[in-house]
């Protein structure tokens, strides 16, 4: 349950991150700086950000890929009169 409620939280900081970039890049207005166009901080750096965007999904990626599930599987063996004669429990890594 912990791992879910960790996960929730990076999607959340990401889609917080991805709406922050867009509105910094929606602000910009056209400057100029001796006659020529700067342009945005955008426009000028956005492999840095691709490449940073990918990087964070792979790093989630990562850290979930090498989560395993346990099932544990009890067997009670009762005799006719309803006495218990052995208890085996076995467990599987899926």
């Amino acid at each position: 349950m912990k791992r879910i409620a960790n996960y929730t939280k990076a999607k959340a900081f990401i889609a917080l991150l991805i709406l922050s970039s867009l509105q910094q890049v929606l602000a910009q207005d056209k400057v100029e700086v001796n006659g020529h166009d700067v342009g945005s901080w955008f426009s000028n750096h956005w492999m840095w950000i691709a490449g940073g965007i990918v990087l964070l999904v792979l790093i989630l990626l990562m850290g979930s890929g090498n989560s395993s599930t346990k099932t544990k599987s009890t067997t009670v063996i009762k005799d006719d009169m309803g006495n218990v004669k052995s208890i085996t429990t076995t467990e599987k890594n899926m």
